[in-house]
């Protein structure tokens, strides 16, 4: 939830702050990045770099975070599966320039990766616990935890390879990992969640 708690103007710096680590390692690399090189671009203090975050890629994690959270929170409760990963793959596709930035090492593949899973899991498990009538259990938390790895991985294996493959494909590699309880819960949450809303308009 802090990621939202934040105020618009700190929001805006930590933005300024990922835009110009982007653009800087486009050109230079992520690994000989100042913060010296950032704070010009960006133009700020060292120390108010050093407020929002402990390095460079503090910044570019919670970007990713950031926009794995945002996709997430729509799924199971105003959005069906069938409808969310064509939107997750628009999505992705229009982060390729952090991506091709934050992707060039397998240090870095491998940490953004867990970090994406990470923040899925979080709040897909908050969506499915706030459910009223569903009792949240170990069994269905495990399906919960363990999806996000797999589907993360398919996601940005293709990103790393500059989304080469159509996106549908990709989509339906997404699906075949998700299991189907989960599935049908968050979907019909949703399925009723809109009949509500119809009947009661």
């Amino acid at each position: 939830m802090a990621l939202y708690e934040e105020s618009g103007t700190a929001r805006d710096t930590r933005m300024r702050i990922v835009r110009a680590i982007v653009d800087l390692g486009r050109r230079e690399g992520i690994a000989g990045l100042s913060t010296r090189a950032i704070c010009e671009q960006v133009g700020i203090s060292r120390q108010a770099f050093y407020y929002h975050f402990r390095d460079k890629y503090a910044a570019i994690q919670w970007y990713n975070r950031i926009i794995y959270k945002e996709l997430a929170e729509h799924v199971g409760n105003d959005m069906l599966w069938s409808e969310a990963g064509p939107l997750m793959a628009v999505r992705t596709v229009s982060e390729l320039d952090f991506y091709a930035v934050a992707l060039k090492t397998d240090e870095d593949y491998n940490s953004l990766r867990f970090e994406a899973a990470r923040s899925l899991y979080e709040s897909w498990k908050d969506t499915v616990r706030s459910y009223e009538d569903f009792a949240y259990t170990d069994h269905f938390d495990m399906l919960l935890r363990y999806f996000p790895r797999l589907g993360v991985t398919v996601v940005a294996d293709w990103v790393r390879d500059g989304c080469c493959r159509p996106i549908e494909d990709v989509n339906r590699a997404f699906a075949a990992f998700l299991p189907e309880e989960v599935r049908e819960v968050m979907d019909a949450h949703v399925t009723d969640r809109r009949s509500k809303l119809i009947g009661g308009a």
